[in-house]
């Protein structure tokens, strides 16, 4: 079993390009909250990929994606993926 992270090695979060295509057995594992599953699949979709999706259960605390990758984003984003 493979998983692959989202944002910085499938998805170019400067660009919004395709960086790597997962195989399709392979688990995809972001830090991205919840919040943002149908948007992420929908960009997934367009490039048909259909793979299973690990989202952080973590909401945002009112700071989007977009917004300023503070150290405790880091450390949260970090302890969804090693669980």
């Amino acid at each position: 079993m493979q998983g692959f992270d989202f944002d910085g090695t499938i998805f170019n979060p400067d660009t919004e390009e395709l960086l790597i295509r997962p195989p399709p057995d392979a688990i995809i594992i972001t830090g991205r909250s919840f919040e943002y599953a149908q948007e992420t699949t929908e960009w997934l979709h367009t490039y048909d990929i259909f793979n299973p999706i690990v989202f952080n259960t973590g909401k945002t605390s009112g700071t989007d994606r977009g917004g300023a990758y503070t150290e405790a984003r880091q450390i949260d984003s970090a302890k969804h993926k090693a669980e």
